[in-house]
C-alpha cells in the first residue's frame, strides 16, 4: 500500500534545527514526506534587505511560495503542514487547498501578542481564515485565531524533541566541579532577564548565557567577563545544562509565554529547572520537590546558592523531575499525533 503524501513547510535550518524532529514523527505515523525549505536568503542594500526580511516582499519570497505552489501542482498530497508559515499569502494557501490538499500549520509565535514585531505577522494574519487548522503553541491564543476567522484551531502545547536534543540526553551530570553556577542558553529580550544574570554575577555565582543578542547587551552591560555569548545547539546545548548546578528558564513576555520546550530540554538533558513561576509551569514540575521557581532576581539568587550550597538537593531535584518527564511524556510525536488525528478524520469524510 502506498504511503499518503504530505508536504512539510518550515525553515529546514541547523541552527538550530524545529523541523527534524517533526518530519521524522510524521514519517513515524506512515506518511511519505517531501520537506519543504521555507527560508530564503534576501540580498540588497541592507535597509532594504532588512525591510524585506521583516515583510518577507523581496523576490526571493515570491519564488519560493511559487515554487511551493508549483510542488504540491506536480505531487498533489493529501496534506501540507506548516511550521510558523510567515512568508505565505492567503493566496498561496487557496491555490493548495484547490488541488485538494488539507492545509494545516503548527504556530509557535504568538500573532496577538501587543508586543509582537511590527510587520512580521501581517500576511499570516491576513491568511489565518484559509487554513483547514491551526494548532497553536499558546492555550490564550485559541480564542483570537477564532475570532480572526479560524476554520478549526487547537491547543498544541511545547513538546520535548528529542531528535534536536540529541541522543545522550540521558548522560549523568558531572558530580562535581561544574563548569557554572547557573546556565541559560536563549535569545536575549527586553523582560528582566538581564536584570536577572546581573543580580547572579553580583552575587558571586558563576553564569554562563547563550543566545541570539545576548553578546552586544552584555558588553553594553558591562559584563564582558561572561562572553563569548554566542548560541549553542546540539551536544553543547544538552552539555551546558548538564554540566551547569542550575538550568534557567526565563519565559518570553514579548510572546506571553508561561510555558516552553527549554524547561522539558532542561529536565531531560539532566538538568536541575529553575524556572520563571507561572501557573503553567508550577502544572508541570512541583515546586521544591522537582524544580526551584523564582519571580523575582533576589529568589534565583536565593535558589542558585541553595543548589551551590545544600548536599543532595540538585540529584534530588533531577531524579525527581526526569521521573515526572518519563510518567508524563510531553515528546514530539505525541503532538505529530495530534495533527494527524485531525487530517485523518478530515480524509475519511
Amino acid at each position: 500500500m502506498t504511503s499518503p503524501t504530505l508536504v512539510y513547510v518550515g525553515s529546514l535550518s541547523d541552527g538550530p534545527d524545529r523541523d527534524s524532529g517533526w518530519i521524522a514523527a510524521f514519517e513515524g505515523l506512515g506518511w511519505r514526506v517531501i520537506p519543504f525549505r521555507s527560508d530564503v536568503s534576501v540580498s540588497g542594500p541592507k535597509p532594504l534587505s532588512w525591510i524585506a526580511r521583516r515583510l518577507h516582499a523581496a523576490p526571493a519570497h515570491r519564488r519560493m511560495r511559487a515554487a511551493l505552489v508549483d510542488l504540491c501542482r506536480q505531487e498533489r498530497p493529501a496534506w501540507v503542514h506548516f511550521r510558523l508559515p510567515l512568508a505565505f499569502t492567503r493566496e498561496d494557501i487557496e491555490a493548495i487547498r484547490a488541488g485538494g490538499a488539507i492545509v494545516t500549520d503548527y504556530f509557535n509565535d504568538d500573532p496577538f501578542s501587543p508586543h509582537r514585531v511590527t510587520g512580521l505577522h501581517c500576511r499570516f494574519r491576513r491568511a489565518l481564515p484559509a487554513y483547514d487548522a491551526h494548532f497553536v503553541y499558546r492555550r490564550h491564543n485559541v480564542e483570537a485565531y477564532r475570532a480572526a476567522g479560524a476554520r478549526h484551531v487547537e491547543h498544541c502545547p511545547p513538546a520535548l524533541d528529542r531528535v534536536r536534543l540529541g541522543a545522550d540526553a540521558t548522560e549523568a551530570a558531572r558530580s562535581e566541579d561544574f563548569i557554572a553556577d547557573a546556565a541559560f542558553l536563549g535569545h536575549y529580550e527586553q523582560d528582566g532577564r538581564l536584570d536577572a544574570i546581573r543580580a547572579l554575577d553580583a552575587a558571586g555565582l558563576r553564569v554562563a548565557v547563550h543566545g541570539a543578542g545576548w553578546s552586544a547587551t552584555l558588553r553594553a552591560a558591562g559584563l564582558d567577563h561572561l562572553l563569548p555569548a554566542d548560541p549553542i545547539f546540539g551536544a553543547g546545548y544538552r552539555q551546558l545544562y548538564r554540566d551547569s548546578r542550575a538550568g534557567l528558564c526565563f519565559f518570553s513576555h514579548l510572546n506571553r509565554d508561561s510555558w516552553t520546550e527549554r524547561p522539558l530540554e532542561i529536565v531531560a538533558a539532566g538538568g536541575a529547572l529553575v524556572c520563571e513561576r507561572t501557573d503553567e509551569a508550577l502544572g508541570h514540575f512541583r515546586e521544591g520537590e522537582e524544580a526551584l521557581y523564582f519571580s523575582s532576581a533576589e529568589e534565583l539568587v536565593a535558589a542558585c546558592r541553595r543548589l551551590r550550597d545544600e548536599p543532595g538537593l540538585r540529584a534530588r531535584l533531577v531524579a525527581a523531575a526526569s521521573a515526572r518527564l518519563a510518567a508524563d511524556g510531553h515528546d514530539i510525536a505525541d503532538r505529530a499525533r495530534q495533527v494527524e488525528t485531525f487530517v485523518r478524520g478530515r480524509l475519511a469524510r
